[in-house]
């Protein structure tokens, strides 16, 4: 191990989750031991283990046992920095860590962690288990930065979680990055906004938000006018690529940013936005008055 990362994928026995660097990716394959001893060494409480990505995916199935005994490692490790747990694949219907009761037992141990600056979970369905398992970490651990949640169809309901345990943090000021993105068929809405966007006047140093991806319209324009109007907001980046806004949506974001002198980007592409060049000539104006904008 360098330090930096660590890979490792089980791909014989199934009975360990798959493991893979952020440097080796996909193209790095490991027999079963390998995997073993890795999960040893997040038992060990290494401190070269400071980034690790976990893949539910497997060509047997994981056991709940192994599978809920790594969060609990996870959660007493030490030295974890960035943490990635991809769902993607996992059959909630067939593979038994898709059952509520080993999520929750999964996000239960992990949310003991006090290390993580990084936390990306993909595809945790939200509607079978509740984010709310995961609070302790998000309350407790003043180390977090950066929270980035994909395709785990969350609703009203769970921002309105994440903005109390946020509230409850001692240094909610902590957090600067969030992502709030999906790909699969219950994305965020225009209802949700207003919800996500508490968070961003409780995480006053926030710096990034991304909500690629997702079903936000002209409504949830209107809903982002107060946080880009912010004279005190620290936001510099606002990704809303893939969001069906349109050239209306694009003229709301463009008035709104008038007087903002803190974003540098805001990225609204993509073949799902429907904006037109009616709707980049609204910024094209914007920044070509130099007086207007940083």
């Amino acid at each position: 191990m360098d330090g930096s990362s660590t890979t490792s994928r089980s791909d014989n026995e199934g009975d360990y989750p798959m493991y893979s660097s952020d440097e080796e990716g996909d193209a790095q394959y490991w027999t079963d031991r390998r995997g073993s001893a890795v999960f040893n060494q997040i038992a060990r409480d290494e401190p070269d283990m400071q980034k690790l990505t976990l893949w539910t995916y497997s060509p047997k199935p994981i056991s709940p046992d192994a599978w809920i005994g790594l969060g609990a490692n996870i959660g007493k490790h030490s030295y974890l920095k960035e943490l990635e747990v991809r769902m993607d694949g996992l059959d909630y219907e067939v593979d038994e860590i898709g059952t509520t009761e080993h999520l929750e037992a999964f996000c239960v141990a992990l949310a003991h962690n006090r290390s993580l600056q990084k936390l990306f979970i993909e595809e945790l369905d939200c509607r079978r288990a509740r984010l709310d398992t995961l609070r302790p970490l998000l309350v407790q651990n003043e180390n977090l930065k950066n929270l980035q949640l994909h395709s785990c169809k969350l609703g009203p309901n769970d921002f309105r979680m994440l903005s109390d345990a946020f509230r409850q943090r001692k240094r909610p000021c902590s957090i600067t990055s969030l992502a709030f993105t999906s790909d699969t068929d219950a994305p965020i809405s225009d209802e949700s906004v207003p919800a996500f966007l508490e968070m961003t006047t409780i995480i006053t140093n926030l710096k990034e938000l991304d909500l690629s991806y997702n079903n936000i319209g002209i409504g949830g324009c209107n809903e982002l006018v107060p946080l880009l109007q912010n004279r005190d907001s620290k936001l510099k980046r606002l990704y809303l690529d893939e969001n069906p806004i349109g050239d209306e949506g694009a003229q709301i974001l463009a008035n709104a940013m008038v007087h903002n002198e803190t974003l540098k980007e805001l990225a609204i592409g993509g073949s799902r936005s429907n904006v037109t060049r009616a709707g980049c000539d609204a910024f094209f104006r914007i920044l070509c008055n130099t007086s207007n904008i940083n």
